[in-house]
């Protein structure tokens, strides 16, 4: 399998989060849902390719809004702990049940409800995408009350201009 090329930029975390929900604007609109940002104070930047990271924000942020009921709210957070930025995704969604939350990160694996949209190729190009950049993504999710999937990235002090 060949290496993807990623261009490396120092960037803020919390613009990729913007310019994903930006991106998701149609979809959002469509739910009904309100997307909430919550950011920690400080945080570090992360090197890693813009696009490629945008993108795999923008496929848990659209994962969020997909399985989630109309009118309901996402939580986005961004924060940093012991050097990485940690960012966040909840919703309050159908969830993902036990037997199939091991099974997310998949090729092509779709849940039981997972509806009948999407490749199923999302999550493992994500975690493709996280740990080409030295991070770790984790999903936590019970059947009815949600999901939450976590990307952990290591950080590098910012420039401040």
């Amino acid at each position: 399998e060949s290496q993807p090329i990623y261009s490396m930029v120092s960037v803020d975390m919390v613009d990729l989060v913007n310019e994903a929900i930006g991106r998701l604007l149609t979809q959002i609109k469509d739910k009904g849902v309100t997307i909430r940002c919550q950011n920690g104070g400080d945080l570090l930047n992360v090197v890693c390719d813009r696009e490629a990271m945008t993108q795999v924000l923008e496929n848990v942020i659209d994962n969020a809004i997909k399985y989630s009921e109309r009118f309901t709210e996402i939580e986005v957070a961004a924060l940093c702990r012991d050097y990485e930025v940690c960012i966040s995704v909840k919703d309050s969604g159908h969830g993902i049940s036990a037997k199939d939350l091991p099974l997310v990160f998949d090729k092509f694996f779709r849940g039981r409800n997972a509806g009948l949209n999407g490749t199923g190729l999302g999550l493992s190009i994500a975690r493709k995408v996280i740990q080409d950049h030295g991070g770790r993504i984790s999903i936590t999710s019970a059947l009815g009350q949600g999901t939450v999937v976590n990307l952990i990235l290591p950080g590098v002090p910012g420039v401040i201009a």
